[in-house]
Formats: C-alpha cells, sequence, structure tokens
C-alpha cells in the first residue's frame, strides 16, 4: 500500500499480509492522506482497521512509524519491532528531540554556518507532526531480536536484523517464496543513508557504514526472488544493486579522502566537497550523517585522524594519498 508521504519523496510502502492474522509492516506518517490510503487499502482487502492482529516495525524513522500509535489504539494489535526501535516507540517526543540535540551539536562541532542550523531546527521541529501522536503501551509492544520467526498473515516469517541505515532496523524473509521485505536496506532509486547515531549506554557510537555495508552483504548472499523496499519499486536483481551500492560506496570513500588530502577539514568543509551541493537545512540530517561514517571509516582504518581543538571536529588526511595506493595497487 502506497503510503503518502511529503517527507519521503512522495510515499512509503505499508504492507499487508492477509490471512488468519492480519499485519501490517510500517505505519508512514501521520496524516490524513496516509490514514485514508491506509483505511483504503485495508478495505481493499475486505478488512477494517480494527482487525489487524500485529503491526512490524522495520525502523523507527517518522515515516515509517507516524501512524503505529494510532494503529495499535484502534486494533488493539501487537507492535514488533527490534529491541532499540521500542524507546521512540512509548516516548517519541524524547526519542525525537534527543535526535534533533545530537545533530545540533554534531552541527556546531563540525563548523555548520549557525544559520544552516537555525533553519534545520526549526524545519525538523516542525516535522514532528508527522510522528506518532500517543505512546504505544510497553503491554502491547514485542521485541524481534535477529533470526526470530514470526507468524503474519498467513505465513511465518524470519527476522533478519539489518542494522547501518539505523541500529534498529530489520527486514523480514519469507525463504520458501524467496521474497522478502526490506524496509529501506535497499532502494531501487537512490543509496542508503547511514544516519547519524548517538553513542549507547557503554559510551560507544555504531559504525553506521561498516554495518551497512555488512547488511548489504548479508542479503547479497540472500536466495531472493523479490525484495519489498520501504520506498520505490520492487527489487528483482538484488544481488545486482548491492554490488552496485558497495561500488557507489568505494566510490565516495575515495573522494572523502581526497577531500582531506585537499584540504577540507570539517564536517562542513568535507561535505561540501563531497557534494554534489553544499549540505542545506533540508539535507543537513543525510549529509550529516553521511560524513560522519565516511569519516569514520577511514578513521578505524589509519586513513584518517580526528582531533577536537577548541570544541570543533578537525580531520587530516593519514597515510598515503588515493593516487599512491591506486598506483601501488596497479604495481
Amino acid at each position: 500500500m502506497p503510503l503518502p508521504a511529503e517527507l519521503s519523496a512522495g510515499h512509503v510502502h505499508g504492507y499487508l499480509l492477509p490471512g488468519p492474522l492480519p499485519s501490517l509492516v510500517d505505519a508512514g506518517i501521520h496524516s490524513p492522506e496516509a490514514r485514508s490510503a491506509l483505511a483504503t487499502g485495508l478495505a481493499e482487502a475486505g478488512l477494517a482497521l480494527a482487525q489487524v492482529e500485529r503491526l512490524v516495525i522495520t525502523h523507527a524513522h517518522i515515516d515509517h512509524v507516524g501512524l503505529a500509535s494510532e494503529i495499535q489504539a484502534a486494533s488493539g494489535c501487537q507492535v514488533l519491532a527490534h529491541p532499540a526501535a521500542l524507546p521512540a516507540l512509548t516516548d517519541f517526543d524524547r526519542a525525537w528531540h534527543e535526535r534533533l540535540d545530537l545533530h545540533r551539536r554534531a552541527a556546531r562541532a563540525g563548523a555548520y554556518p549557525p544559520e544552516v542550523i537555525d533553519a534545520f531546527s526549526a524545519g525538523f521541529e516542525a516535522r514532528r507532526r508527522f510522528g506518532p501522536q500517543r505512546p504505544i503501551p510497553a503491554s502491547a509492544l514485542r521485541a524481534l531480536p535477529d533470526r526470530a520467526r514470526i507468524r503474519l498473515g498467513s505465513a511465518t516469517w524470519s527476522v533478519a536484523w539489518l542494522p547501518g541505515h539505523t541500529p534498529d532496523h530489520l527486514g523480514l524473509v519469507h525463504v520458501a517464496s524467496g521474497s522478502a521485505i526490506g524496509g529501506d536496506l535497499l532502494l531501487r532509486g537512490a543509496g542508503t543513508i547511514p544516519f547519524l547515531e548517538g553513542r549507547d549506554g557503554a559510551g560507544r557510537r555504531p559504525a553506521t557504514l561498516a554495518d551497512l555495508i555488512g547488511s548489504w552483504r548479508r542479503l547479497g548472499r540472500m536466495r531472493l526472488a523479490i525484495l519489498w523496499p520501504g520506498h520505490g519499486a520492487p527489487i528483482r536483481a538484488h544481488r545486482v544493486l548491492v554490488a552496485r551500492r558497495l561500488a557507489e560506496i568505494r566510490g565516495r570513500l575515495s573522494e572523502t579522502q581526497s577531500a582531506l588530502v585537499d584540504g577540507a577539514r570539517s564536517l562542513w568543509e568535507i561535505g561540501c566537497a563531497i557534494g554534489p551541493e553544499p549540505p542545506g537545512p533540508e539535507r543537513l540530517q543525510a549529509r550529516l550523517g553521511e560524513t560522519v561514517a565516511l569519516l569514520d571509516w577511514l578513521v578505524e582504518r589509519g586513513r584518517a585522524r580526528r582531533r577536537l581543538v577548541d570544541g570543533r571536529l578537525i580531520y587530516e588526511p593519514e597515510g598515503p594519498p588515493p593516487s599512491a595506493r591506486r598506483r601501488r595497487a596497479a604495481s
């Protein structure tokens, strides 16, 4: 079911799995248009919202959870998600404002212009209205660990934890038919963004790019006839697209290190250098997440170094420049 979502290039997919245990996967944004599209899609299958038994959330981004609390309140359904998604489902306001604060702090440390940060903050606050309007009771939530098997509709599906886009991202695999519901892990029309994440209870920040690459590779090992994504057209040659995305990441890593060699030092300078255009307010979240993920990868592998100078993050090249490595690899 395509659910209108002005935040997501037009729409986000909600998937209905009909059968003895009617189930939905993902819940769009909270808007009259998305609510109407959901009701229409259910009615076409001969169902009402009150008949939904289970709602699976692939990840707790606003365009996938917006109607979640409304669906649960109307149906009494069980809401299933990765354990890391549960805090956002029980207190979306807190999670939303923690995410806003994280990006503000990172942008300031990255020397983003104050006017860009202020405009981003205002837009981020305005988008809150598209998220859940009430908490989901803890009693209605169920955590889905990796490789769990769950009954949805008329079939049993396997859970695959696929982090990288977010730490809580999961997919559903129906082995017998070779089909999977993949959330935002792999999209036909655009690369998947590894979003910026805060530190966990142990003070560690996820290695989002390493996680994303690992999830793509795991997906590539699956024998699938079709992958149903969170946005855009179904994917029938998923391994070809995985290979393309991995090649694109190699190119982005090379571009990022070249930017360092050319003198870019702050997150803002590096983000502008790797383009294709300076990260304005509407792109701050995506560009900041991608830039940090690329730099983390280079730092962890000894190809860049990171310093904090007077509250500002400074990145510098380490080791031979990309052109020298290419010449050495070719010799």
